[in-house]
Formats: structure tokens, C-alpha cells, sequence
């Protein structure tokens, strides 16, 4: 009926603007109603494509740089460090698992923020909701990161042949040993491909009763990619004995 979809538009953008309204003038009273509904927000940002933008505004996070508050993704946009093309993000079981992740050292060498995804339904609003403002969401756990030229590590010689080796220690368990531009660090990191399931992904999978081969497909050893930071005395040792 014509007339029952006029007041079901008018009730949404009512309730919308109301809650905004909240948001801006009452941040605790917003915070207490948000840790209510954020699953209800973030369940219309999934499925209402008219509303998708502004449901995106009331959205909170923590981040890197702000573990004592959560942030919306407007303040998270204009914070971005100069330059900055993306809004990274890094999925997790808890704010605790994700904190010190080894995926955090180049983005946090770098200058750049990362908002904590801890909720499960957040990995599934982003299959909709996949940029805010034109500048798309990445998955810092995710292949191809961009934060770092590394076209010369990749080009050595004896990285070259290190990549090489370790791929035919590991054989079939990964899809492509590489370089890593995300690790300062840490020696060496397991990321999944752009077009499959993240890691957290895969546990939300597993965890379900209706599970099937489409899901196994989306992970697995063709969704994984070995990466190698070539500075820690460990690797450089391996690869000093793999050319020697």
C-alpha cells in the first residue's frame, strides 16, 4: 500500500534524525543508547540501501589511537593522516585480541589509525557498507596493503631467492610466499586474500550449524599468503644460510 510506505519512510527518517540529534548534542546519553542498538544500527546500515549513509554516521569504534573512547567515522576521517586513501580497519574476537596485533606495526610506524571491528556482524555490514565519504574500508589483515613501498625489498636478489625457498619448505599449505610491508618487527605473518574470508571471518564461519563447501572454498590454502619482513636478524640469518 502507497500510503503505508510513505509513513514507513517518514517513521525511518524521523528515528534517524532523532537519534543524530542525540549523537550531537548528548555524546554519553548516545554512548548508553548505542552500546543498546549498535547491532540493530549496524543490521539497517546491512540492510536498507536508502539510509545507508547516515545510519554509517552514528557508528562508533575504538581505534589505535583512541582505546579510552569510540569514535565515530567522521572523526576517524578527519584525523586521516595526510595522504592517507583508506579507512583501515582490523577484525577481531575482542578489543584485547586486536590491540597488539603484529598486523598493527607498519600502519603504527607509519602514523596511521586503525579502528577495532569486534562485533561479528561488523565483517558482514561491510560487505554492504564498503566506503565512507569515497574512501573505501581495508582489512589490515588482508593481501596488498598499501601503506609502504617495497618494490625494492622485492626485487633483492637473495629476498628473492629466500621467498622461493621458504615457499617450497611450506609446499601447498599457502598460496604465495612474499615480501611483507606491514611488519617491523615480527619475522613473518599469514594474511588471506582480498576476495576471501579474513581469518575472524573464518572462526564466525566455522562456528555456524549450516556450514557448507562454498564457505571451506572462501578460506583455505588458496585464501592465504605467507609474508616475510626481511629485517629481523632471524631472517636474516635463514636467509644467509640459504645462500651460503
Amino acid at each position: 500500500n502507497r500510503i503505508i510506505r510513505v509513513m514507513r519512510k517518514n517513521l525511518v527518517r524521523k528515528t534517524i534524525e532523532m537519534i543524530q540529534d542525540l549523537a550531537d548534542e548528548n555524546k554519553d546519553s548516545y554512548m548508553k543508547f548505542y552500546h543498546n542498538f549498535s547491532k540493530n544500527i549496524k543490521l539497517g546500515i546491512h540492510a536498507d540501501n536508502d539510509n545507508r549513509d547516515k545510519l554509517g554516521s552514528l557508528l562508533r569504534y575504538h581505534s589505535m589511537k583512541h582505546t579510552d573512547k569510540m569514535i565515530s567515522l567522521q572523526e576517524y576521517v578527519s584525523e586521516m593522516t595526510e595522504g592517507q586513501k583508506y579507512i583501515y580497519y582490523i577484525p577481531g574476537e575482542s578489543r584485547e585480541a586486536v590491540e597488539n596485533s603484529i598486523f598493527l606495526e607498519g600502519l603504527r610506524e607509519q602514523g596511521y589509525d586503525v579502528l577495532f571491528m569486534t562485533e561479528p556482524i561488523d565483517e558482514y555490514l561491510l560487505q554492504k557498507f564498503n566506503e565512507y565519504e569515497k574512501y573505501p574500508f581495508t582489512c589490515v589483515t588482508k593481501e596488498n596493503l598499501d601503506i609502504c613501498n617495497i618494490e625494492e625489498l622485492s626485487k633483492d636478489a637473495n629476498n628473492k631467492e629466500l621467498c622461493k625457498w621458504v615457499s617450497e619448505v611450506i609446499g601447498d599449505r599457502v598460496s604465495t610466499v612474499r615480501i611483507s610491508n606491514r611488519l617491523v618487527h615480527t619475522p613473518c605473518c599469514i594474511v588471506t586474500g582480498l576476495l576471501g574470508y579474513t581469518a575472524n571471518m573464518e572462526r564466525i564461519m566455522k562456528a555456524q550449524a549450516l556450514t557448507n563447501a562454498q564457505s571451506d572454498a572462501m578460506s583455505g590454502a588458496k585464501n592465504r599468503f605467507f609474508e616475510l619482513n626481511p629485517n629481523p636478524s632471524l631472517i636474516q640469518s635463514l636467509r644467509d644460510m640459504h645462500s651460503d
